[in-house]
């Protein structure tokens, strides 16, 4: 890759990374909540109205106090039993039972402090058994329950999860970043994302399919160590040139055997699914995350192709970010790994 692909780029991930408001790594796994009907009324004075059980499941992100409040939309619906929650293998358990007037349900999701960027999944099942599931984004705070959606629509909601997932996502983009300075041109670059892609497909489908199983906030860790290390290894191979290993001279090596942690981190976000749903939503899912990526890879190439055309007109040979080019993009490499680092420390707390 030139060395002005190398430069805008460096230059545009450290304006991405310093002005961001999202100083962590984003969440991936979303709020659940199941909603299930009763089939058969509880013995009460007001048995007449419908009966549902609502239960909800939130990643351990959250500082004690500040959980979301999940419930079904009132006044037509109120609490019919006493509510629970409970931490379990680290992650809020609730559940609340009730009656309901009103055929149309919504699910509200309120957060007492501020929303970190989480998506919902909302699976919905009625007298029948029959389910219904609704991926939506952070903005998406009420879900109507009684959606009839087609297949096309379920699909798009999985493929924008997809993206979404991978755009908010700056571990992932991190990774990705690292790949494409690692790759050094645009023939090693499709060879490596290729790599990376079809490694991490193999486990987000083993995983989401609970093939083999291994603790998400350990892969986490993992992840985040994967991205400062091989920031490392460029910073090492920019400053002797005469560095060599495998990572350089095979870039896809190192793509795939740490492309297989990320798609363990992407499956967190459907390993709550239910079984017979799984297939289709693991499907569109991983589609929405193979769009993101070429979303993100495609957009830093056009504006490092654009820069190199504007600088070539201009004949910009002796200006300040050229002649420092290497400082700028080692500067970057150091901002992705130390902020990789902080995530270490962070998940590895969390471990704790």
């Amino acid at each position: 890759m030139k060395l002005a692909y190398s430069l805008l780029l460096s230059v545009l991930w450290g304006a991405l990374i310093f002005f961001t408001h999202e100083v962590t790594a984003h969440e991936g796994r979303p709020v659940f909540v199941e909603v299930r009907a009763i089939k058969s009324a509880i013995k009460s004075t007001d048995s007449s109205h419908p009966q549902y059980i609502l239960r909800w499941k939130t990643p351990p992100v959250f500082p004690p106090g500040t959980e979301p409040h999940v419930s079904l939309k009132r006044p037509e619906c109120w609490e019919a039993a006493t509510n629970t929650n409970q931490i379990i293998s680290q992650k809020l358990i609730g559940s609340r039972h009730y009656r309901c007037q009103a055929s149309e349900l919504t699910v509200k999701i309120s957060y007492p402090d501020v929303n970190p960027a989480l998506s919902s999944l909302v699976v919905f099942y009625d007298r029948e058994g029959v389910g219904n599931h609704i991926y939506s984004g952070p903005d998406t705070l009420s879900i109507p329950l009684n959606q009839d959606l087609d297949i096309l629509e379920i699909a798009s909601q999985y493929v924008v999860g997809g993206m979404m997932h991978i755009l908010l996502g700056w571990d992932h983009l991190c990774f990705i970043f690292c790949l494409i300075i690692l790759a050094r041109s645009l023939s090693r670059l499709m060879i490596t994302i290729t790599g990376f892609t079809l490694a991490h497909t193999v486990t987000l489908i083993g995983s989401a399919l609970n093939i083999f199983t291994v603790p998400i906030l350990f892969i986490e860790v993992l992840i985040a160590l994967s991205i400062v290390l091989l920031a490392a290894e460029i910073v090492r191979y920019k400053k002797n040139n005469d560095h060599t290993s495998l990572t350089h001279q095979y870039p896809i090596f190192a793509a795939t055997i740490l492309g297989l942690l990320h798609g363990f981190g992407f499956a967190s976000v459907l390993t709550d699914l239910p079984p017979n749903i799984k297939l289709t939503a693991l499907l569109f899912f991983n589609l929405g995350i193979e769009f993101g990526q070429l979303i993100f890879i495609c957009g830093l190439l056009f504006l490092a192709h654009l820069f190199t055309k504007i600088t070539t007109k201009l004949t910009i040979k002796e200006s300040v970010l050229v002649r420092n080019q290497e400082r700028i993009l080692a500067s970057s490499l150091y901002l992705v790994g130390i902020t990789a680092s902080y995530w270490v420390a962070e998940r590895f707390l969390t471990l704790l």
